[in-house]
């Protein structure tokens, strides 16, 4: 079974479709005719995710046996080929867009490290250089706030280390831009390209990145390997 979801039922508001594929027991053949229908639809935004399973998870203590890499990479190469020849654009590892206005601001704070603000239980809010999460329970969160106390559970610090491993993660994410090498240089406190010389060359050697106009992008082979690639700098 293919599962999707579509988020929102008025024809004005942009529309997003979710796919799942490298699911146990999922056909080539019923995941590619999935996708040729939501082509079929026009769905402004599609996002496409390999399932994955944690630890503890209901799924994960069935001991269900997920689909190997080489499968998983069929899967998620077949997605990109169907998706781009039907007109979308590839614009981050999970996300395709038919058009510019339709791609995620939202999540796109993210992929560039722009600072946000989260409110209510739970929610995670970051300013550029700490991070923190409020606390969860409901009746603790609205008795601290009654207080007047910050209802802050936990937070960090972001190191310099962890800033450079988190740019070039999140950043590397977005196809379109990938990730500006002077916001490199600030997180490495130098050059990056001076300091990651060797890496660097061995990746566009291998045709895994390309450095243009001031910034680092994956190539079509690098959308594969992307946390491989970021290993190779931290």
């Amino acid at each position: 079974m293919v599962l999707w979801s579509v988020h929102g039922r008025n024809p004005e508001v942009n529309k997003g479709l979710d796919l799942m594929y490298a699911v146990p027991g999922l056909t080539a053949a019923v995941y590619e005719e999935t996708v040729r229908e939501a082509c079929e639809w026009a769905v402004p935004h599609l996002s496409a995710y390999a399932l994955t399973l944690e630890e503890g998870v209901p799924l994960a203590m069935r001991g269900l046996a997920l689909p190997n890499d080489d499968e998983v990479r069929t899967a998620y190469a077949a997605t990109i080929d169907m998706l781009e020849a039907a007109g979308y654009c590839h614009y981050e590892l999970s996300n395709f867009a038919a058009a510019d206005n339709h791609r995620s601001r939202h999540n796109n704070k993210y992929w560039h490290y722009v600072p946000y603000l989260g409110l209510g239980p739970a929610a995670h809010s970051f300013d550029g250089t700490e991070r923190w999460e409020n606390i969860p329970d409901v009746a603790h969160y609205c008795a601290t706030v009654s207080r007047g106390s910050m209802p802050v559970r936990a937070s960090e610090t972001i190191s310099e280390k962890t800033m450079l491993t988190e740019r070039l993660m999140l950043g590397l994410r977005d196809l379109s831009s990938g990730v500006l090498m002077q916001d490199l240089d600030r997180a490495a406190g130098g050059s990056f390209a001076t300091q990651y010389a060797v890496p660097l060359r061995e990746l566009s050697q291998q045709g895994l990145v390309t450095l243009t106009d001031g910034r680092l992008r994956l190539t079509y082979e690098g959308r594969f390997l992307h946390t491989a690639i970021v290993r190779e700098f931290v």
